[in-house]
């Protein structure tokens, strides 16, 4: 009786956590998010089975930053939307990465240190965008979710000199994790650091609406289409004449050249001035200044600083006589009163 009530227990926790399908998953925290970003981006990047000794989660400023890290690390520079930050790998991590890549395989003693390369570089940055994205993943409902957010890898980064040029005088929320590199005694660490970003200020997001809502209102308005009319000349015609009017037959345009169109736009409001031409074959207008008003040749003579606005000749015509002018007609005397 005891062995049938025990096998039914036990029946019955198997069956009950089979019918709860995640009763056996492990909750997923900011650690173990980090831990198992670490792992599987060592793992499918480079093939190089870490496994996640001490994870720290802190608040820096930019001295403890780089007091954190040594000359000899591999920095990589991050671009993300609150600033530039850093990815680090340690010498140990460093020169396990590369070795894995470049040999296949780990040896027990680790290889006599280096200053990091371009190189290295270039291995290690798979193993940093396989951590963002595998972090991405992991910490979705926990107190990493939106972290690091869409961060674009930069260039490598010399030394803790250049450090201190690029990083903002800011706190930097930090994420360090030690790791075993999976044979003898060989351990690494890896740093990354972004500029931490405070509680959102009202002010600052009651401006970015507003630019977002100008910028869509402005994208509206700029795509929205435009009839124009380009206009040569502009005549008035008696209704009978207009009714008359067939085709080939000319029109006289007195004063009219080809520079002087007007674009308008509705209700005749101008818009700019141009040419009249072609393109392509093609009838088309080159925007261009409108030309300056010219006066008649008769008008500008008169009008000429050594003429004679009296008389409406110019300085050169003075040579010529005047005309005589014309003889009144006679009158006869009018009678005065008898």
């Amino acid at each position: 009786m005891t062995a049938m009530t025990a096998e039914g227990s036990r029946q019955s926790v198997l069956a009950r956590m089979a019918a709860s399908p995640g009763a056996g998953a492990a909750v997923v925290t900011p650690t173990r998010a980090l831990r198992l970003a670490l792992t599987r981006a060592g793992e499918g990047a480079a093939g190089l089975a870490l496994t996640p000794l001490g994870v720290a989660d802190e608040e820096l400023d930019l001295a403890d930053l780089l007091a954190r890290v040594g000359d000899d690390w591999l920095f990589l520079r991050l671009d993300a939307a609150g600033g530039p930050g850093i990815a680090a790998l340690d010498p140990a991590l460093r020169l396990a990465v590369v070795e894995m890549q470049t040999r296949g395989s780990l040896s027990e003693a680790e290889p006599e240190h280096r200053p990091p390369t371009a190189a290295d570089a270039a291995l290690a940055e798979p193993v940093v965008a396989a951590f963002l994205a595998e972090l991405a993943a992991l910490a979705a409902g926990t107190a990493l979710d939106g972290w690091p957010g869409d961060c674009v890898i930069g260039a490598r980064l010399a030394d803790r000199r250049a450090l201190g040029l690029v990083l903002p005088e800011t706190g930097f929320r930090a994420v360090s994790l030690s790791c075993w590199l999976g044979i003898g005694e060989r351990q690494g660490a890896f740093l990354m650091a972004l500029p931490a970003t405070g509680p959102p200020d009202p002010r600052a997001e009651r401006a970015q609406r507003a630019a977002r809502w100008g910028q869509a209102l402005a994208g509206s308005v700029l795509g929205a289409g435009l009839v124009l009319d380009a206009v040569l000349h502009r005549l008035r015609l008696p209704l009978a004449q207009a009714e008359g009017l067939a085709p080939g037959q000319l029109l006289a345009l007195p004063g009219v050249r080809v520079a002087g169109v007007q674009l308008q736009a509705a209700g005749g409001r101008p818009v700019t001035s141009g040419r009249l031409g072609q393109s392509g074959g093609m009838r088309a207008i080159r925007i261009e200044p409108a030309p300056a008003p010219e006066l008649a040749p008769g008008l500008a003579a008169a009008l000429a600083p050594d003429g004679d606005p009296a008389t409406g000749f110019g300085a050169d015509a003075g040579q010529e006589e005047a005309p005589a002018p014309l003889p009144l007609p006679e009158v006869p005397d009018w009678p005065g009163p008898e």
